[in-house]
């Protein structure tokens, strides 16, 4: 009973630590933290603003990241979505809100979500050319560490069909981020779950479906995203 309680109060003061760190971000409008490791956490900043068209995803038991295509239109990944009819996104800006499963593919780690409610005007990610991106080309990926926006900075190592293979370490919160070209910063594809999640073993990399399968999905789906 001794050793529950003391578990419990450990995690109750990682969650104020964390809280506190997170409002103290919001207070500075911006920070840049982690960049040795390849990794910068940041709230108020962001490359062209693309986080603001990134959410956090609750799902069952698990959370990751999606990206808006269209207005209301959001993709994930599927170990994100689970089985549930709905789960819940919050953006950078604005409150939390509910969104609509429209489909899963779990062969390919796929998920769209419908949302309705969204207050703040956002702008869907620019959707890029993903059959120009070969080995070597820079990237970055927009999604979540420890609950804290965060973005990645690495490059693609090989390319097999139409998933890529990314120089970046993985990490679950970034399940469903968008995959962003440097070159002119737009989307090529989209971070498939991690090996903590479920997914298929990456070798502790993370990868990437590319942007021209999963508009081939979507159209099948009699969802377009272009």
């Amino acid at each position: 009973m001794e050793a529950g309680l003391h578990i419990g109060a450990q995690r109750q003061v990682v969650k104020y630590l964390r809280d506190r760190l997170r409002r103290q971000l919001w207070a500075m409008g911006g920070l840049v933290v982690g960049a040795a490791a390849g990794i910068v956490l940041l709230l108020g900043l962001g490359r062209g603003n693309h986080s603001l068209a990134v959410a956090e995803i609750h799902g069952p038991g698990v959370s990751g990241s999606g990206f808006l295509v269209g207005s209301q239109l959001v993709l994930t990944t599927a170990r994100v979505v689970g089985n549930q009819p709905q789960v819940t996104l919050t953006f950078r800006r604005g409150p939390s809100v509910e969104g609509r499963v429209v489909f899963v593919d779990a062969s390919a780690d796929l998920a769209m979500i419908e949302i309705q409610g969204l207050e703040a005007q956002l702008e869907p990610l620019p959707l890029g050319n993903s059959d120009a991106v070969a080995p070597g080309e820079r990237i970055y990926v927009v999604g979540f560490l420890a609950g804290l926006y965060a973005t990645s900075r690495g490059v693609v190592t090989s390319r097999t069909g139409e998933i890529f293979q990314l120089g970046l370490a993985a990490h679950p919160g970034h399940s469903g981020a968008p995959l962003m070209r440097e070159a002119d910063d737009t989307v090529v594809g989209m971070v498939l779950s991690t090996v903590e999640l479920g997914g298929a073993d990456s070798g502790g990399r993370h990868r990437a479906l590319a942007l021209s399968a999963i508009e081939r999905l979507c159209a099948a789906r009699g969802r377009p995203i272009r």
